[in-house]
C-alpha cells in the first residue's frame, strides 16, 4: 500500500468520497478498505501507477507468461466514446461485406491495447536492452579505446 498510497488516496476520494484515514484508523474497517481498493475502476490512478511500475510489470509477466484475453468493458465503464466506436465498427463491417466478394466478413472486434499489454511490451523492451548492453560490454571488454588504453570493466 505504501508504494501507491497517494494514488489510492486520490482514487478513494475521487470515486467514493472517502479518506483512507477514516478507514485505516479502525482495524475492523481494513477489510472494507481493501475491498474498495480492489474494486476501483480499471482506469483509476492506482492501476495506472501499477502498470507503469517496472517491478509490478515484471511480476505480472512472470505470473502470466501469456497475456489474458481482454474482457469487454463493464457497464460502469461504458461511455459515449465506446458507443461511437462500436457503431463505427458495425458500419465498417457492413461496408466490407458489401464491397467485398459478397461473403459475410468475419466479425471484427476492436482490440484496444490494455495497460497490462503495454507493461508487458515495456518489460520485453527493457529485457532486450539489457541483453544488448550485456553483449556489447562483452564484445568491448579488452578492446583498446581511442586513446590506446583498455576499457575498464
Amino acid at each position: 500500500m505504501a508504494r501507491y498510497a497517494e494514488a489510492i488516496e486520490y482514487d478513494l476520494r475521487a470515486h467514493h468520497r472517502l479518506s483512507v484515514g477514516d478507514l485505516w484508523v479502525v482495524p475492523q474497517r481494513w477489510r472494507e478498505l481493501l475491498n474498495l481498493i480492489e474494486r476501483l475502476p480499471a482506469h483509476c490512478q492506482w492501476r495506472h501507477e501499477q502498470y507503469n511500475d517496472p517491478d509490478f510489470a515484471q511480476a505480472m509477466v512472470e505470473a502470466f507468461p501469456e497475456p489474458p484475453e481482454p474482457s469487454p468493458p463493464g457497464w460502469s465503464e461504458w461511455s459515449p466514446v465506446l458507443d461511437a466506436l462500436a457503431g463505427v465498427n458495425d458500419r465498417l463491417s457492413v461496408l466490407i461485406a458489401t464491397k467485398g466478394d459478397g461473403k459475410t466478413p468475419p466479425k471484427m472486434q476492436a482490440r484496444p491495447v490494455t495497460e497490462f499489454q503495454r507493461a508487458r511490451e515495456g518489460v520485453k523492451k527493457r529485457s532486450a536492452r539489457e541483453d544488448h548492453d550485456f553483449l556489447m560490454s562483452a564484445l568491448l571488454r579488452g578492446r583498446p579505446s581511442a586513446a590506446g588504453e583498455e576499457l575498464a570493466e
